[in-house]
């Protein structure tokens, strides 16, 4: 590890103490990260220890290994990317030709070999193809071939990525997405647990997710932006009016909605770079979503609870107590799913606050989704788990320090 490195990496772990002992990163962190980076020198004699205390208070996660931060990009690489436009309404014998296409490639799915290309033409074709998908999952002949069962179902939450999955080349299997804060990377790994794709030089790597437009969203925490990447890792677009942010998704409308941390707001903003909506009233967010009503539910760690706040900014329901909560997600079922690092738990509540299941004895998580097949996957310092209903591990990827996972 050269010395510029080093001492960057010295500084990203000092965030990170300042964070376990309650108070937030300096505010020039961003600065002096890029500084060091480009080799502003300046002997430095402390930083061993610091990390050690670091990698004490994150139970045991790993020195950082060899990193380095690409310097800003042209501008013109930021420009939004084009939005697609909204198809027009189909005509009945497009919609009959739609359906004969969808059912051939469904019954791809059925086939090993042409099961890659089928998943990507499904892709391309989007949400019209999902009632045939429904339908075949539902169909007594596609439940008796378990196979054939699971590449349907992969086939049909991938709907939702369009163009990306073709764009990054996604095998048909399951795949997790893992950001490795400490190793500032984002992992793409196989069922066996095998990398199958890193983008590296993600300083403070704390959320990535595919987007529908051939890219991926990226938060990073140490240099406080949000960047969106093709799969060439290059940046089409990326917001930096923001203070070490954990979160940000890309909304259905072609917005983002970012948890600005420290900025002490949740902010929705268009590709234009313009906010249209913010919460910032009394809260520091680790984690914010938008429902499908149209509200917003936030992970409060300043007062220690969940709330979920109307578009006007009401709060319509909320729940306390929950102490250095790092991650709440909102679940078919009306339940909250709620991640509490220092507990070492995941908890879920219903609509009155009540826990109806709890997964306990947990390395400090910062992340927890509720899968399709009806398990959890959980982001823990040193790993990524993921536990079935009777709360047995039954998928296991070891990380550095993993602090968000995605399945896909």
């Amino acid at each position: 590890m050269n010395e510029a490195m080093v001492r960057a990496t010295e500084l990203q772990f000092e965030a990170a103490l300042g964070e376990a002992l309650g108070h937030g990163p300096p505010d020039d962190l961003a600065a002096r990260i890029a500084a060091r980076l480009a080799g502003d020198a300046r002997p430095t004699f402390a930083w061993r220890g610091r990390l050690a205390a670091a990698a004490l208070l994150v139970l045991g996660a790993a020195v950082v290994c060899a990193v380095w931060w690409l310097q800003e990009r042209d501008r013109a690489r930021s420009a939004a990317a084009p939005v697609p436009a909204p198809d027009a309404a189909p005509s009945p014998d497009a919609t009959t030709a739609m359906a004969a296409r969808v059912a051939a490639l469904v019954a791809d799915l059925a086939l090993p070999e042409r099961r890659k290309e089928a998943m990507f033409a499904l892709g391309d074709i989007g949400s019209a193809a999902a009632p045939l998908l429904d339908e075949a999952l539902a169909s007594g002949a596609t439940r008796a071939q378990p196979d054939v069962l699971a590449a349907i179902g992969l086939a049909r939450q991938r709907l939702a990525l369009g163009p990306t999955a073709r764009a990054f080349n996604l095998p048909p299997e399951q795949l997790t997405l893992i950001c490795d804060y400490s190793d500032n990377k984002v992992r793409l790994v196989d069922p066996s647990g095998q990398s199958l794709l890193e983008f590296g030089g993600i300083f403070g790597a704390w959320d990535a997710e595919f987007t529908n437009r051939g890219t991926m969203l990226v938060t990073e925490f140490s240099t406080s932006r949000v960047r969106e990447l093709d799969a060439n890792q290059e940046t089409v677009w990326e917001f930096t009016d923001l203070k070490n942010p954990y979160d940000a998704d890309r909304l259905p409308n072609g917005n983002t909605l970012i948890a600005d941390t420290f900025g002490s707001r949740v902010i929705e903003v268009t590709l234009q770079r313009q906010i249209v909506w913010q919460y910032n009233v009394d809260i520091r967010p680790f984690d914010a979503d938008r429902l499908p009503n149209g509200n917003t539910l936030i992970a409060d760690v300043l007062r220690d609870r969940v709330l979920e706040v109307s578009p006007a900014g009401e709060i319509v329901w909320q729940i306390g107590g929950m102490h250095n909560v790092h991650d709440a997600d909102r679940l078919p079922n009306g339940n909250t799913l709620i991640t509490l690092r220092n507990a070492g738990k995941v908890i879920e509540v219903d609509p009155t606050g009540a826990v109806v299941w709890e997964l306990t004895g947990l390395s400090s998580p910062s992340d927890a989704d509720r899968l399709p097949n009806g398990n959890t996957l959980v982001a823990e310092n040193t790993q990524v788990r993921e536990f079935d209903a009777d709360k047995q591990v039954v998928w296991r990827a070891e990380m550095t320090w993993a602090v968000e996972a995605n399945r896909y």
